[in-house]
């Protein structure tokens, strides 16, 4: 009886000091429907298996290096097999304002949101050029309460039609400091032909030695830091 209790207590004392809170932010995308997310329907075309964790970050400042991504900031790539279903269930129009949707467990404060294109959807271009149209600075998600949480997204106008990749991009405001993404494949109805102008994104957080978004929202809205945003370098993607 004493061996049992002695065996008990220590795997209580275990499971105590094994016990670490959690202070990641915990928010994906759901829609356009990412690849293995396993809230989207219908899940037949998703590539590989459901990741049940794609709600979790990416990387954080913890880490000594950038993880391996796809076109450098997408988690997953759509398989080949697949690729057809799903830019045919993700179509939208130039101009059209995308009600985009997340599943949220917890947003930390909500913090910064960057929505980019790119059309280099083949995964063997190794630069892909990316081209941020939208950023939320310091309040995106914030006060989105466990749930669905929508964040309105216009594509420009006189962009160029055809196969591209959305991505979000998310630095958040409370907790340790993370960086998020999710890619969505998608098409772009009408001609081919015309011009996206933008910033390249802002990786911050991705490691010890990226760009720092610091903690707290009166430090997060701080002119160094959402200045940074508007300070990264110029891209202009233009198809005839």
């Amino acid at each position: 009886m004493l061996f049992k209790s002695t065996l008990l207590a220590s795997a209580v004392a275990f499971a105590a000091l094994s016990y670490v809170p959690s202070t990641e932010a915990h928010v994906g995308v759901i829609f356009p429907c990412p690849p293995r997310a396993p809230q989207c329907e219908p899940q037949k075309w998703q590539g590989g298996k459901p990741d049940y964790d794609h709600f979790r970050p990416i990387s954080n400042t913890f880490a000594s290096k950038p993880p391996k991504l796809h076109h450098k900031i997408c988690r997953y790539v759509e398989s080949k097999s697949l690729l057809k279903s799903a830019v045919k269930k993700n179509v939208f129009s130039k101009g059209q304002t995308i009600k985009t949707k997340y599943e949220v467990i917890d947003s930390h404060g909500g913090g910064h949101c960057q929505w980019a294109l790119t059309y280099d959807v083949d995964e063997k271009i190794k630069n892909p050029k990316w081209v941020v149209f939208k950023t939320k600075k310091t309040y995106c998600l914030r006060g989105a309460e466990r749930g669905i949480a929508t964040e309105k997204v216009e594509l420009p106008k006189g962009i160029p039609g055809g196969k591209a990749i959305l991505a979000w991009i998310f630095n958040n405001a409370d907790g340790n400091r993370e960086f998020y993404s999710s890619c969505s494949y998608i098409t772009i109805k009408g001609d081919r032909k015309g011009k996206i102008t933008g910033k390249e994104p802002l990786i911050a957080n991705i490691d010890k030695h990226a760009f720092l978004v610091p903690e707290g929202h009166k430090r997060l809205k701080a002119k160094k830091i959402t200045d940074k945003f508007d300070k990264q370098k110029s891209i202009t993607v233009t198809k005839k």
